[in-house]
């Protein structure tokens, strides 16, 4: 992996952050070729992350089901850096106008308790992290950016991170009977009354550890 940033990869970065700031969105056909691969997009990720100048809060995984990977023609996950203020505890009250143009899911947030390693297991992901129920609000800084944006600028702009409000935390391991028990969570998504959408937390990779 080359870890050398190139100018083009620098100033998509700037333009990323210019519309983070100013929420002037970017046209996507303008960047169809700025981003050369998945490398390309991470450095990109990661200079638009040093603009913001705010520690980073935590990671949203993305691309994390079937449906989702075949939208962007993706085979594994992804991962964007968030600032630390867009993560807020509930209740809260977000505003319409914070964001661009937004989404929202349902999640499972996951926090470390001590150092984690590519080599734990589920079981060490169970014992080693809390969880809370969550919402995320999705938001891209390109226009009309769902379900169309290229995979490369989805990492290049943090993963399409926009806002989560997460619920009470609680050790993984004493909410959840068993690392099989965090997969049976079943949730139902209604705005104004009517049901959106239902799910179960297995649709993530089998289980969201």
């Amino acid at each position: 992996m080359t870890t050398t940033t190139t100018e083009t990869e620098t100033q998509v970065a700037q333009q990323l952050f210019d519309a983070y700031q100013t929420q002037h969105a970017l046209t996507m056909a303008d960047y169809a070729t700025s981003v050369a691969d998945e490398d390309a997009a991470y450095r990109v990720q990661a200079e638009l992350t040093a603009l913001k100048q705010q520690p980073v809060g935590g990671y949203k995984v993305s691309l994390t089901s079937a449906e989702t990977q075949k939208m962007f023609d993706a085979h594994t996950p992804l991962y964007g850096a968030q600032v630390a203020d867009h993560f807020l505890a509930a209740p809260t009250t977000v505003r319409r106008g914070q964001l661009m143009d937004p989404l929202v899911e349902v999640e499972l947030v996951f926090k470390a308790k001590e150092d984690l390693s590519a080599t734990d297991s589920l079981t060490d992901l169970w014992h080693k992290t809390t969880v809370a129920p969550g919402l995320e609000l999705p938001d891209s800084r390109f226009s009309d950016w769902f379900p169309d944006l290229p995979k490369n600028l989805v990492v290049a702009d943090a993963a399409v991170g926009g806002l989560v409000v997460y619920g009470a935390e609680e050790d993984t391991d004493k909410r959840f009977a068993s690392v099989d028990a965090v997969a049976t969570p079943k949730c139902t998504l209604v705005h104004d009354g009517e049901t959106v959408k239902t799910g179960q937390a297995s649709e993530v990779l089998g289980n969201p550890l």
